[in-house]
């Protein structure tokens, strides 16, 4: 993947950019093991439909760390660090699903270097499933 060198002069309030990303079952199967979160509302399909779900339900720390992607690597990129993130869920996600994680930067302190980014996540039916705030460093 293409890693952006975006420096604080380089960025400016309403500069947009996004990842696409394709969640699946399996992806939710190494995170539960990476995280350790075996909750069956992730791990168990039947549990998940007794639940009132469609299927197993991705962790939202899995949509963080997705978030966590697009400013590593593209927003700013390279010369940002993760300060802060906040997600509120609209909706359960369930894979298979192309999930489009959309930053567009709303504020911009040139003195601290901190940059406050307004993300959205939403599937392939342009459906909101998560949105919130980023804060990042650059460097």
């Amino acid at each position: 993947m293409f890693i952006k060198e975006l420096t604080i002069s380089e960025l400016f309030i309403g500069y947009k950019d996004s990842i696409n990303v394709e969640l699946t079952m399996e992806q939710i199967d190494l995170f539960a093991k990476l995280s350790g979160d075996f909750s069956p509302i992730h791990t168990d399909e039947s549990f998940a439909k007794e639940q009132g779900f469609t299927g197993r339900v991705a962790h939202g720390a899995l949509l963080c760390a997705y978030v966590s992607s697009l400013i590593g690597n593209r927003l700013p990129g390279r010369f940002g660090i993760l300060y802060s993130i906040e997600l509120n869920f609209q909706k359960p996600v369930v894979p298979p699903e192309t999930l489009n994680i959309e930053g567009e930067v709303i504020a911009i302190s040139t003195s601290t270097g901190l940059i406050t980014t307004k993300i959205k996540i939403k599937n392939s039916d342009e459906q909101l499933l998560a949105s919130g705030r980023v804060k990042t460093v650059v460097r």
